[in-house]
């Protein structure tokens, strides 16, 4: 058995733990008391907190969904719906070019077609940790780039935690649109930038 160390592992054995005293260790792999009793020492391993960045970041992320609310309830006051539907119109037979978005990250090169498929692929996958999302079946990467903009760019953000270098970009642009739009009061698609928070918070919530 190794030797309880200072990262990963509490700071009292189980056997001290159950009997409420205090652990002194040896330069031993046993506690002073374990090895008196001849008894096995363990140590039970810590669960990993969420750093304090990423907590600041879930609230900041919050607190845009208040702001997200407040826009909306403002205009008209009518009963909330649960979970948010994703509606997508009929696909048109002409393929005519997707407009470009400011958080379009396929349009800008930052992620090619296939690599937002498969991250999509992936968020289906994991869909049951985002039930306030109906993710149709048949939503195509094009279907959410002219209708679900904000929604596409969540959806590959939380997707993308095990590529570091593209996550960290996707949250730079993830960022940077919220802040043209979010804070300062433009009300265009309100549904798709809450439903990307949403998404956004429940990704590094279950992430943490």
């Amino acid at each position: 058995m190794s030797a309880p160390t200072s990262l990963g592992r509490v700071r009292t054995c189980e056997n001290c733990v159950r009997a409420k005293i205090r652990c002194s260790r040896t330069s031993t792999q046993s506690c002073d008391r374990c090895l008196r009793l001849n008894r096995d020492c363990y140590f039970r391993a810590t669960k990993a907190r969420p750093s304090k960045k990423r907590e600041t970041r879930i609230g900041a992320l919050e607190d845009k969904v208040d702001q997200i609310l407040g826009q909306i309830n403002q205009p008209h006051s009518g009963p909330q719906q649960a979970p948010l539907p994703l509606p997508l119109s009929p696909k048109s037979e002409s393929c005519a070019p997707t407009p470009r978005h400011p958080c379009d990250v396929i349009g800008s090169g930052l992620i090619t077609h296939e690599e937002a498929n498969g991250l999509i692929e992936s968020f289906r996958d994991a869909i049951t940790y985002f039930p306030f999302v109906q993710l149709p079946r048949n939503a195509t990467v094009e279907d959410l780039r002219s209708e679900k903009p904000f929604l596409l760019l969540s959806i590959l953000l939380v997707s993308s935690f095990r590529n570091v270098p593209l996550h960290l970009a996707l949250e730079d642009v993830s960022t940077s649109y919220l802040g043209g739009q979010v804070l300062q009061g433009n009300r265009q698609q309100p549904f798709d930038i809450l439903q990307g928070l949403l998404v956004t918070i429940a990704g590094y919530i279950h992430k943490s």
